[in-house]
């Protein structure tokens, strides 16, 4: 398998069919064995019934289910668990970055990146206290990876297996974290995307969700750092 797509989601019910067309569409342009993991965060808006319609018109997509409500981050971990590619990306699916970036992405690595982000050059509108926890979270976490202006907050990503294999080590059964992942990268690669509004839905993330989801991180990426740090020499 070359290229594996994860995608969590979390009542997305009015976005999953505009999302499938769209990866369709896409991964025909793309000589590349690939599929589609659904990862569905115990939705209660009939997401899971889509995603297995999907799935029977289209052999590419599977479909994973999360025995409880577990959050973006855990289910993304749980999606990559039993991803098959050589290739991995993870994906949103309100589309606010359109799939059509993909094959940018896979270029990207293809030219000797083990690890791409995307950079969104313009945002949809967020909530100020969003925005003030997003800048003061990103900012620390530049510090702790030795990066300069990561966007941590974009969705769409793409690394090797190498890469993935070299972050599950150090995650300890824990839940991944785009910081383990840059932290495990050879060579970090960036691509420039553009963030558009929603078309369907809402945002999961109400303000005070998405400060704690923030704090969380930097908290998580904190004691990646810590632990490779004062690690025991073998």
């Amino acid at each position: 398998m070359d290229l594996s797509i994860v995608i969590p989601i979390r009542n997305e019910a009015a976005a999953i069919e505009a999302l499938q067309g769209s990866l369709v569409e896409v991964l025909s342009q793309l000589n590349l064995s690939s599929e589609v993991i659904l990862c569905d965060d115990d939705s209660t808006d009939g997401s899971n019934y889509l995603i297995r319609t999907a799935c029977k018109e289209d052999s590419r997509f599977r479909l994973h289910s999360m025995s409880k409500h577990s959050g973006q981050m855990a289910t993304l971990t749980e999606g990559l668990m039993i991803a098959q590619g050589s290739l991995l990306m993870t994906l949103d699916a309100d589309l606010q970055i359109h799939p059509r970036e993909i094959p940018r992405f896979v270029e990207k690595i293809k030219s000797g990146c083990d690890f791409v982000n995307g950079h969104r050059t313009s945002r949809a509108k967020r909530s100020r206290p969003r925005k003030l926890a997003s800048r003061l979270t990103a900012r620390y976490l530049d510090l702790l990876s030795g990066q300069s202006h990561v966007d941590w907050g974009c969705g769409m990503t793409a690394f090797t297996r190498e890469c993935w294999g070299r972050a599950l080590e150090t995650i300890n059964g824990k839940t991944l974290t785009k910081f383990d992942l840059i932290a495990s990268a050879k060579c970090v690669g960036c691509v420039d995307v553009v963030e558009e509004a929603r078309q369907t839905g809402s945002s999961k993330y109400m303000p005070l969700q998405g400060c704690k989801t923030l704090i969380w991180y930097a908290c998580r990426a904190t004691s990646s750092r810590l632990r490779k740090v004062f690690k025991k020499p073998a």
